[in-house]
């Protein structure tokens, strides 16, 4: 993990010039490059980061689903919906997403995803699709465009490998508005590695008690119509990290749903 460091500040303490990123650290802003829908990222693009990722107190897969990482993935649809703007705005950054990645089902290594974020840029929901790739040097994260979406409102998404163009596409939309956030990048800038690991993540940057309240107040999101490789069955791990607020999450048995749910009531778990 060279040119990794590791920050345990506050939550919230992000250092000059850092900002969040789902799945993976805290990244410098040079190291983050959002690119317009339709434009492909492959070996000639460059960015200009040479800055180490930081590891952020507190950023946590708060529950997950996972498989087991026998199975290399090429394409995954998940749909799901905007749930409520959180009661409290703490300054917490909230991510709900489905994605692949490499290597093991943990923060940090090379994750493909289409994210649901809130706190991003503000105590809003937006929808953005990412590549992240923070446990090397130097790091990397390449994104889609950013855009609105809001409670009530569906999201489809998905996540292919052409095979002939060897071109990954990542792709989210908001039913509502039909607005999109397309990243297509190659597969040899992802990593040039092969996805073992189907994830659907509700993952936090908040404080470690006492935050019940800053999850959304529907205490559920339902990722349905899951659908990966084709139609391949899929064997869902769940596993739940934090606790404080009851979460929980199941999965079909044909693991075409995965459900996750909460308690916003406070000082659940002393």
């Amino acid at each position: 993990m060279r040119g990794v460091g590791v920050f345990v500040a506050a939550a919230f303490a992000v250092p000059d010039g850092y900002r969040y990123t789902p799945g993976g650290y805290l990244l410098h802003d040079s190291c983050i490059v959002e690119v317009p829908n339709n434009f492909v990222v492959n070996d000639t693009f460059a960015t200009p980061c040479s800055i180490p990722a930081e590891v952020a107190n507190e950023q946590v897969y708060a529950m997950d689903t996972h498989t087991k990482g026998d199975v290399t993935f090429t394409q995954m649809n998940s749909s799901w919906t905007v749930p409520q703007l959180p009661k409290d705005a703490e300054g917490q950054v909230v991510y709900f997403w489905p994605g692949f990645k490499a290597d093991a089902p943990e923060p940090g290594y090379p994750v493909l995803q289409p994210v649901l974020q809130y706190g991003q840029r503000g105590a809003q929901w937006e929808l953005q699709s990412w590549f992240v790739w923070a446990r090397t040097f130097p790091p990397a994260a390449i994104t889609g465009p950013a855009i609105s979406v809001a409670p009530g409102d569906e999201v489809v998404s998905y996540m292919e490998l052409d095979e002939s163009s060897q071109i990954w596409t990542v792709y989210g939309r908001n039913e509502r508005t039909k607005e999109t956030s397309v990243l297509q990048i190659s597969k040899s800038k992802a990593g040039n590695t092969d996805y073992k690991y189907a994830m659907h993540v509700l993952e936090t940057i908040m404080g470690s008690s006492n935050y019940c309240a800053e999850y959304p107040p529907d205490g559920a999101v339902d990722f349905t119509g899951i659908t990966v490789n084709g139609g391949q069955s899929v064997d869902w791990q769940t596993r739940v990290q934090k606790s404080d607020c009851q979460q929980q999450v199941t999965a079909s048995a044909k693991g075409d749903d995965v459900k996750m749910t909460w308690s916003v009531g406070r000082d659940l778990v002393v």
